[in-house]
């Protein structure tokens, strides 16, 4: 793309327009995230990969992006996972199947994990609501 080109896709996708409402600060943590601020970046992102890609006959595009709203989402915990595509040499072969393999157990261990933390707290929340009315009449007693 030429360089009016690109200034005519960001124009039209509102890039600047979007950048000049400023940097939001942060107090500390993460800065606030509005979900109008959130949703105007989606479209942006989106825009700008359909003006650079076709999309396929099934409709999609060739780049696939997710965004995560950190102040609101717990972050991604996996990893893309390259296709298993043949390689002309059995070595080769051999490196691509072991990372599709590597990859999927690695999504799968985080999942599990991810999985286990929000059980455990459950667990914790559901003890500790057992307690409480115990130890409530513990005191009153």
């Amino acid at each position: 793309m030429t360089e009016e080109e690109i200034a005519k896709v960001t124009a039209d996708v509102g890039v600047s327009d979007w950048l000049e409402k400023g940097q939001v600060k942060s107090d500390g943590g993460y800065a606030p995230v509005s979900g109008g601020d959130f949703q105007e970046l989606e479209e942006i992102i989106c825009a700008l990969i359909r003006a650079r890609w076709e999309i396929d006959p099934d409709g999609d595009l060739p780049v696939e992006v997710t965004l995560v709203n950190r102040t609101t989402h717990q972050r991604l915990h996996y990893r893309p996972v390259p296709y298993g595509r043949p390689e002309d040499h059995p070595i080769a072969q051999a490196k691509v199947d072991a990372e599709v393999l590597d990859r999927s157990l690695s999504n799968l261990r985080l999942a599990m994990e991810d999985l286990s933390y929000g059980r455990t707290f459950d667990l914790f929340k559901f003890i500790r609501d057992l307690d409480a009315p115990a130890e409530a009449d513990e005191e009153a007693g």
